[in-house]
């Protein structure tokens, strides 16, 4: 088989590894997170995507890692045995016991994806896409470096780096129930751009001055100017909550997630995909040794 035998070439006998102080020619395999492997991946799994369809399976296949959503569990083993046999006879590839298996939508995550139950009365066996956890934990974690008040960049600077942020995970994540959760968070950024321009005044004085730009009367804006609370509780107050707003945080170039998603979402056609797997079955090379599913 051509495409099999292209892993076979002398040009990956050029990766060299240590094992016990030793330097080691490794002569299969490419080293775990090159850019080649995804490429090979697709070129040897190519004929596998072709008897799956074939077979009339569901699937979602990214490199090696792929998963196949069936109906019942008798069908996922039928499945699980078919594309077994398929690897170890016909491509010569074994699968990964450990992370494979048949389970239920809940246990299961691929790509930062999800499912979720999809709670609604006459509904049964239904699951809606969800971002797992670990995603939402990853994406707030960038979104508070970018609006760090200490971090070096001006207003307009930190827009266009969210922007380039935002846009880049809703399109992964845009047909992902996410829309309650983006609005949570859009609450949140918005204090963290209010502390970012507080924390840019500084001075007292220049805190009563731009306050009082803002429309805040002069007692006001001078009791604020010199307040002994701290710089995040000043964000999440009424104070900036009020003069800092939602209109004017726009007017500087602002997008939230919600306003974007609406966007990606319309170009795309679609707001949240519903899956009706009840089981999913996740093969993974290497090794397997047996026919898994019985």
């Amino acid at each position: 088989m051509d495409t099999f035998r292209l892993l076979q070439l002398d040009t990956f006998g050029l990766i060299i590894y240590k094992k016990d102080g030793k330097l080691i020619k490794r002569r299969k395999g490419v080293p775990q997170g090159s850019p080649i492997s995804p490429l090979l991946s697709n070129i040897i799994l190519h004929e596998l995507d072709t008897e799956m369809e074939r077979l009339g399976l569901r699937f979602v296949r990214y490199a090696d890692d792929f998963s196949i959503y069936c109906k019942t569990k008798s069908e996922a083993r039928r499945a699980g045995n078919q594309v077994y046999l398929y690897l170890r006879d016909k491509l010569k590839l074994p699968i990964n016991r450990e992370k494979s298996g048949i389970r239920r939508p809940t246990q299961f995550q691929i790509l930062g994806f999800g499912f979720a139950p999809v709670y609604q009365k006459g509904v049964k066996g239904k699951y809606q896409l969800v971002v797992t956890r670990k995603r939402w934990k990853a994406f707030k974690a960038k979104l508070k470096d970018i609006t760090r008040k200490t971090k070096p960049m001006n207003f307009d600077e930190r827009i266009a780096k969210l922007k380039e942020i935002q846009r880049g995970w809703l399109n992964a994540f845009k047909y992902a129930n996410i829309k309650v959760k983006l609005e949570e968070l859009d609450g949140w950024l918005r204090n963290r751009l209010r502390y970012c321009i507080w924390h840019h005044w500084k001075k007292p004085e220049k805190k009563r001055r731009s306050l009082l730009r803002l429309g805040v009367d002069p007692d006001h804006a001078y009791a604020w100017s010199r307040t002994r609370m701290g710089g995040w509780a000043v964000a999440q107050s009424p104070m900036l909550g009020t003069t800092i707003t939602k209109t004017r945080l726009k007017k500087r170039g602002y997008v939230s997630l919600t306003e974007m998603f609406k966007t990606i979402s319309k170009t795309s056609g679609i707001y949240t995909l519903f899956s009706f797997a009840e089981l999913v079955l996740r093969p993974r090379f290497p090794w397997f040794r047996e026919p898994p599913y019985t």
